[in-house]
């Protein structure tokens, strides 16, 4: 009993240790440590369907499918596997064979952790495909996205440049990559970006709201101001941009006109709120944030 109970435990470090290479997108490292859990505890799921993940990113389609059974048939919920399976055993699924069957199922697999938001499984099936197709700039596009949202900023970028400078590759891949800069703190860089966007196609209110925030970061409020209310006039129920020349307003010390600004920005999205603290200068700058008490809650729940 306690040998079974000793082995479990080695086996559970060993998954720990395939699961902290899979949060970091180690994704060719993970085998060794799965394989060793796998030796010591047949019944770990979740070490199943990693190693299903670990088989897809070999194009193994095959063996992936083997292992997200097992996944299945093992303790606990192994959503990923499920899904997978889904895909694998739906119409759409291309078969067996062929080269382009393999990269047409890692490609479907990819677009649904990606529809899902299951960013790692998502990354590691494009990343799979990728070296089978023809360079594209919708793949960059997507692992620009991918790695964007997993907080890899610099693969990122790297990701949405190498798209922008493919033949046919549309304007909007100029946005994706200013929303990284700014997150890298590269404002400047950022606003040339937006502003090329801008002279290339105008609006819409999305592009003139992130030029708004590059700007305010920048500390041109003046030019925040502007582009928020550019972004209004194409969208005037757009709530990033009520939301922050409402916050601007505050800072600025225009309490009435926030209130009103704030409020409609809060029915817009149907919240429940209480805007009795928006005044108070000295709390607000001691405590250097928005004072909305925003209630979480749908005002069909508070009626019933």
């Amino acid at each position: 009993m306690d040998d079974d109970y000793d082995r479990h435990v080695e086996a559970i470090r060993f998954l720990k240790e395939a699961e902290s290479l899979f949060d970091i997108c180690e994704f060719s490292s993970v085998e060794g440590p799965l394989l060793r859990a796998l030796e010591l505890d047949k019944g770990l799921g979740r070490a199943w369907e990693l190693l299903g993940f670990y088989r897809t990113s070999n194009a193994d389609l095959e063996g992936a499918r083997e292992c997200f059974l097992k996944a299945i048939s093992s303790k606990g919920l192994q959503q990923d596997a499920s899904t997978a399976l889904e895909i694998m055993d739906g119409k759409k699924w291309p078969g067996e064979g062929s080269g382009k069957g393999t990269v047409q199922g890692i490609l479907a697999l990819g677009e649904a952790y990606l529809a899902s938001a299951r960013w790692r499984p998502a990354l590691l099936c494009f990343l799979a495909a990728k070296p089978m197709m023809e360079p594209g700039w919708r793949m960059h596009s997507i692992l620009g996205l991918i790695h964007r949202e997993l907080g890899n900023l610099e693969p990122s970028l790297s990701e949405y440049e190498l798209g922008i400078s493919l033949e046919g590759s549309p304007l909007e891949l100029h946005h994706d990559r200013a929303i990284v800069l700014m997150k890298l703190g590269r404002f400047d860089e950022a606003e040339s970006a937006m502003r090329l966007l801008l002279e290339a196609r105008g609006g819409p209110a999305q592009v003139w709201h992130n030029l708004g925030t590059i700007l305010e970061a920048k500390g041109d409020d003046r030019g925040a101001m502007d582009a928020y209310n550019r972004a209004l006039a194409l969208d005037d129920s757009y709530y990033p941009s009520l939301y922050s020349k409402g916050r601007m307003l505050q800072r600025s010390g225009y309490m009435d006109k926030a209130t009103d600004i704030l409020k409609r920005a809060l029915d817009i999205e149907g919240r429940v709120y209480d805007l009795s603290d928006v005044t108070g200068s000295e709390r607000r700058s001691e405590e250097g944030g928005l004072h909305i008490k925003e209630i979480m809650k749908k005002r069909e729940e508070e009626e019933l």
